[in-house]
């Protein structure tokens, strides 16, 4: 649902910090306390892939992430524990009726209700945005003109890989690389997808004109950034002119500066919104099971993360308990 979290500063260079850092929420809840501990490793691995570093560089790069890994797993988890416990709870009394029983549309999570959920998601940026810029801004003055133009060249061919991958010459291809994305991100929370479902789904992305607004923030961001990064470089400011810019970059991820970018992305939102929510009324016990399940096994394994206490006795139902017991044992 929402907390896929979304979906640069290409979406690799910050965002794949963001990525590894919130517990790997969009891999199977197992992997999550392994991804986890490995976080740091992972993200330099990944920014191995864009440039090289020399030695020093490395060093901060190591020294920040790991203490950028601790301010995470002790000041951000337990918030990321309680508000997937809510999660849980609201759809606890949807999870508990028999398959054979319909459930009541008006029960379900609406468009208003999906919209807080994602505005909650997106407010729990920007904590990590903020202990993020100030080491990103350090690294950027360190980066050369050879590790520039690494950069840059791997982010066209990610750019060419990711176009071919999204955006299929062949419109019936595209039609349907477009409508199965939708259905698995759908069916990872909710289980697969009924009959009725799948063809509102359809009808819905058939009234929906791909948008190409996307794909131009994604290169004017980029752009910015290589921008900034330039500049940094040639005039090498002090880092707290830096770090301000950089701030500014990752908001614009979760929350356009643009006004008319935030609008057309406020408006697709809110037509994905009202699409959900019409799904979720047409759902069945076992879906909202399914995503109950999800939820629970995201807050089981942050809370090994964090070393947290296991929820208060009579909190969740005994299918609800099992399941996180089971999980937090894996």
């Amino acid at each position: 649902m929402v907390l896929r979290l979304k979906n640069v500063i290409t979406r690799r260079t910050a965002i794949l910090t963001l990525s590894l850092l919130c517990g790997l929420m969009a891999t199977a809840c197992s992997m999550t306390s392994v991804g986890y501990s490995l976080a740091p490793r992972l993200a330099n691995w990944e920014m191995a892939k864009f440039v090289t570093f020399a030695p020093a560089q490395q060093a901060l790069a190591d020294q920040r992430l790991a203490r950028l890994h601790e301010w995470h797993r002790s000041t951000q988890i337990p918030d990321y524990v309680g508000w997937l416990d809510q999660m849980v709870a609201r759809l606890e009394p949807l999870s508990r009726l028999p398959d054979h029983e319909t459930v009541n549309p008006m029960s379900t999570p609406d468009a208003a209700e999906l919209a807080a959920w994602r505005a909650q998601v997106t407010a729990r940026l920007e904590p990590l945005w903020q202990q993020l810029a100030e080491p990103l801004a350090q690294l950027a003055l360190t980066l050369t003109a050879e590790q520039l133009a690494d950069i840059e060249a791997q982010l066209q061919v990610r750019n060419q890989a990711l176009q071919d991958r999204i955006k299929p010459s062949d419109p019936l291809r595209a039609a349907q690389a477009r409508l199965e994305r939708w259905r698995s991100r759908l069916e990872f929370f909710l289980g697969p997808l009924t009959e009725k479902q799948q063809a509102r789904l359809a009808h819905w992305l058939e009234t929906q004109e791909p948008s190409a607004h996307w794909w131009a923030n994604r290169l004017a961001r980029q752009q910015r950034m290589l921008a900034l990064l330039h500049d940094t470089r040639q005039q090498q400011p002090p880092v707290a002119q830096v770090t301000p810019a950089v701030l500014r970059l990752l908001r614009d991820i979760g929350e356009p500066a643009d006004p008319q970018v935030a609008a057309r992305r406020q408006q697709r939102m809110a037509q994905s919104d009202q699409m959900l929510a019409e799904l979720l009324a047409i759902g069945t016990p076992q879906q909202f099971r399914h995503a109950r399940d999800r939820f629970a096994g995201f807050a089981a394994d942050l809370r090994a993360i964090g070393d947290l206490p296991d929820r208060v006795a009579g909190a969740a139902t005994d299918s609800t308990a099992a399941a996180i017991r089971r999980l937090a044992m894996r």
